[in-house]
């Protein structure tokens, strides 16, 4: 048994059990529509007297302070950088400064004491056999002069992890590094180290339904002549002053947008091109003037190591410092490991847009191995 003075109880009241709980409090209650715009993305979200609720997180927002309940680590992470905001340094135009003051409380089951014991920069109480420790340390992100810390206050009891944060920021700098590092903030990486629970650290990578696009500029007669000839429901979307025509299968539309009076924008959008009439598509390839179409999918926020890149997925390493390209039976793929994101295409020629069932089948294919190695 080893023991450093000074029971726990002392240093902060004995943590209860239960599961994951990540608790977000601030005063700056002129982040509301921040928050809200960002809980509104989520899946499950209504509201009702005063509080938010969302898969994962409940929210209560006042006319004094925001609290947040988050039971997801990696919605944590968004939530607290939605808490801090990147501000001119008066009086010195050219600098900026990150500006913020979310207080966050953690508590979880914990990893054994003997594994966070090395992690911490002091120990205010240890009792090995007990399972009891106190202690602290702290997470940091540079982007050159400016740094945001999070300094983690961690009592351990009965397996059962209670931690106080804080985070500060210092120095300034320019816009860019302060955005730079204000994108890496988080609790993950600090929650990783003294945490016994590992799901849900990372957003899951989003995945684009695969489809087949192309585009045209047209002038108002072809404009007209698409409204009045093509089959399908045509309805006006007046916010984005856009005409949507659903045409026959799912996931299968054009969208028009007028550039001025005189000509409009047209994007087709196929995720079922094979169920449409081949005389509609060769219709559409006419008035449009389209020779050519991209198949693609785009996977973001997905994690890929640079040796599964070039080892098992046949990538190749771009001059670009951080993109990375493959050559694919008969695909394209591109993915940028700094911004985590990925674009799986094929090219067609148009009049073979209703039989590129083969290339959404290879696309699909390419990505689910992908995804087998996502870290």
């Amino acid at each position: 048994m080893t023991r450093v003075p000074g029971p726990a109880a002392e240093i902060w009241p004995a943590p209860r059990g239960g599961p994951l709980k990540i608790e977000i409090l601030t005063r700056d209650v002129e982040k509301k529509p921040e928050i809200i715009t960002c809980l509104r993305s989520i899946k499950g979200f209504w509201t009702s007297s005063g509080k938010i609720m969302a898969d994962g997180v409940e929210a209560e927002l006042t006319g004094d302070y925001i609290l947040l309940t988050v039971t997801v680590p990696w919605l944590a992470d968004e939530l607290v950088r939605t808490l801090f905001t990147v501000r001119p340094v008066p009086f010195a135009p050219s600098f900026y400064e990150i500006a913020g003051d979310p207080k966050v409380i953690v508590t979880c089951a914990a990893r054994p004491v003997n594994r966070i014991i090395p992690v911490l920069e002091t120990i205010d109480h240890l009792d090995l056999e007990a399972g009891e420790l106190a202690g602290r340390f702290e997470t940091e992100w540079t982007s050159r002069d400016v740094d945001v810390s999070a300094s983690f206050e961690i009592v351990v009891q009965g397996g059962v992890a209670l931690a106080r944060v804080k985070f500060a920021s210092r120095f300034r700098e320019s816009e860019y590094h302060c955005r730079n590092v204000l994108a890496r903030v988080g609790l993950t990486r600090g929650l990783a180290l003294f945490s016994a629970e590992d799901r849900d650290f990372t957003k899951p990578a989003k995945v684009s339904p695969v489809a087949l696009t192309a585009a045209a500029t047209v002038d108002g007669e072809t404009c007209a002549a698409l409204l009045n000839r093509c089959p399908g429901k045509t309805s006006f979307l007046e916010a984005e002053r856009q005409y949507r025509m659903d045409l026959p299968g799912e996931g299968n539309y054009l969208s028009i947008t007028g550039d001025n009076n005189k000509s409009a924008c047209v994007r087709v959008h196929l995720e079922t091109p094979w169920v449409i009439d081949g005389r509609l598509i060769d219709l559409l390839g006419e008035l449009l003037g389209i020779d050519r179409a991209e198949v693609s999918r785009t996977v973001t926020g997905l994690t890929l190591s640079p040796d599964d890149l070039l080892h098992r997925l046949g990538f190749a390493k771009e001059k670009e410092f951080l993109l990375f390209r493959a050559a694919v039976d008969g695909l394209e793929a591109s993915y940028d490991i700094g911004r985590r994101d990925m674009m799986v295409r094929a090219v067609l020629p148009w009049s073979e847009a209703g039989k590129s069932r083969a290339a959404f089948d290879r696309i699909k294919e390419f990505t689910a191995r992908v995804m087998k190695l996502a870290v």
